[in-house]
């Protein structure tokens, strides 16, 4: 293999260090935001309402560019994708310099479009360079160390905040510089990223297979009912998305939202009204990125032997667990007690389990992307970047009028109908999950 196999390695390293990077500005920034804005309430155009507003912009801004992202990335190419990604991110990291209502919201608008850009970009790479019989492995490899920006970003506001009751300009200041830096050290890791060379004992990475593929036929992709052998301009792309042949895939897909909401909104929210010290909410993200780690680990090497329908039965399970034991320990109606009085070993333990279930669930999503998306991973992945944060949108906004007890059910059915649309996908559009 040598230097062919060696740069392979190297390029899926830097392609997930740049993204955790990235993303880890993006984490420490939105950890920071409440405490900072809060401080702002009255000024500026900033009121309580101006956080929420401002992270619904972003997932409605990344819906809203997703027709746009296949086109982008087919006519600049993944790694200027990625670049852009990253600066586009790095505006919400610049916005609080000068904390306003008008810089916050252009700020997380852009940062919507860099997400969207980011997510797709990197996951296309990755399967794009990656052996088809070693792609879910890699892509283990992969979250394993992106989900990290989860630990990083709320290892930052514990550090620099901690139990602060009052955020002042010299340390907004310095903490922004040190995100930027952050991101920017991401955005370098992009640009070091090289083309690999299959060498003659290597098996051939999916981007080379295809572009073999392409000059012989125009195969279609049975799963989509359209023809995705080549590059797609943005009504091909629009057409794709709308397609009734995609429901079962976006079915799939629509259930990544669950956890993300779970630790980044309810856990936090719920840590800080059933603990005194507001230290604990941190420390939990930093669990959160713990367990996402050794479950991409764990995930990646279970679906590379067992296959992604078996891997989807034991998946589903663990998510049920995870369910589980957030309504164990969270209240589920406002006026009523949590089953269990949470303590600090208990909400530690369920980071670590919601962690471990958020990135076996991502692994098992990408890797069923790129296998059904092979002749077109761009559309593919523009696709899962698209209902991931429309997942995400909707359980908020239903999280808006219902209690958590509601949700916990509404969790439930959709991790069931994950798990269905998974049972039935077509044989032949995972024909090499079991290489």
């Amino acid at each position: 293999m040598g230097n062919s196999s060696n740069r392979g390695k190297v390029n899926i390293i830097l392609n997930a260090v740049g993204t955790m990077l990235v993303y880890s500005g993006h984490f420490g920034i939105s950890a920071m935001s409440p405490s900072i804005l809060a401080q702002y309430n009255g000024k500026k155009g900033v009121n309580e309402h101006l956080i929420f507003n401002g992270f619904a912009l972003s997932s409605i801004s990344t819906v809203v560019f997703c027709p746009f992202i296949a086109p982008t990335i087919s006519k600049i190419g993944t790694k200027a994708s990625l670049v852009l990604g990253g600066v586009l991110m790095g505006a919400l990291n610049c916005s609080l310099y000068y904390p306003a209502a008008l810089t916050f919201l252009v700020g997380t608008g852009l940062n919507g479009i860099g997400c969207a850009l980011m997510r797709a970009s990197s996951l296309k790479y990755l399967t794009d360079n990656s052996p088809t019989e070693k792609l879910a492995r890699n892509l283990g490899l992969h979250w394993s160390i992106f989900m990290q920006c989860i630990f990083v970003g709320n290892l930052i506001m514990l550090l620099g905040v901690g139990n602060s009751t009052y955020i002042s300009d010299g340390l907004r200041l310095r903490l922004c510089s040190s995100i930027v830096v952050i991101t920017g050290v991401g955005v370098t890791s992009h640009l070091l990223l090289k083309p690999q060379e299959p060498s003659s004992d290597q098996e051939t990475p999916i981007l080379i297979k295809k572009e073999a593929e392409l000059a012989s036929s125009s195969e279609s992709i049975s799963s989509t009912g359209s023809n995705l052998g080549k590059s797609p301009g943005f009504k091909e792309t629009f057409r794709s998305l709308l397609s009734w042949s995609t429901v079962n895939l976006i079915f799939i897909m629509f259930n990544c939202g669950i956890f993300p909401t779970t630790f980044a909104t309810f856990a936090p929210i719920f840590i800080g009204q059933l603990l005194t010290r507001k230290a604990y909410v941190p420390l939990f993200g930093m669990f959160v990125g713990i367990g996402e780690m050794v479950g991409s680990l764990i995930a990646g090497r279970t679906i590379s032997k067992l296959g992604i329908k078996t891997s989807a039965l034991l998946i589903a399970l663990l998510a049920y667990l995870s369910v589980a034991a957030v309504a164990t320990i969270f209240p589920l109606h406002p006026t009523k007690q949590p089953i269990v009085s949470p303590t600090v070993a208990s909400i530690l333990t369920l980071g670590l389990i919601l962690g471990v279930g958020d990135s076996t669930n991502g692994v098992l999503l990408s890797t069923i992307v790129g296998k059904v998306f092979q002749s077109n991973t761009e559309l593919g992945f523009a696709l899962y970047a698209c209902m991931f944060n429309v997942s995400v949108t909707t359980i908020y906004l239903m999280s808006s009028y219902n209690s958590f007890g509601t949700m916990v059910s509404i969790f439930v059915v959709i991790i069931t109908g994950m798990l269905a649309a998974v049972l039935t996908l077509d044989k032949k559009s995972l024909s090499t999950s079991n290489s």
